[in-house]
């Protein structure tokens, strides 16, 4: 009787490390998230340029569901290089409209 009842222990111990997590392991989901086209850009007053500096424009951030400006700054110039600014692609995802911003980036000449 020990024997049996330690034999049908065993087997549902294993029977469940198998079923088990096929039962109550949660479908994955998927989550989409999408993003509205960005506002029109601010004008923004540029100040004179220090040495070897160049207008990086402000642009349109997404933070916590919503378009925030950064305003424009200076950065320092790379030699032999020209500078490419951020832009908002605008782009279908499952068959909506959706938008994802390309950072900015120095492009060599």
């Amino acid at each position: 009787m020990l024997k049996r009842s330690l034999f049908t222990l065993l087997a549902a111990t294993a029977l469940s490390t198998l079923v088990a997590p096929a039962v109550f392991t949660p479908a994955a989901a998927q989550v989409g998230v999408y993003i509205g086209a960005p506002p029109p850009n601010r004008v923004e007053v540029v100040p004179v340029a220090p040495a070897n500096q160049t207008w990086r424009p402000g642009y349109w951030n997404y933070e916590k569901s919503e378009h925030v400006w950064a305003p424009g700054t200076y950065i320092a110039t790379e030699p032999n290089s020209h500078y490419v600014p951020d832009r908002w692609v605008q782009y279908q995802d499952n068959g909506r409209e959706n938008w994802k911003r390309e950072d900015d980036r120095w492009e060599k000449n």
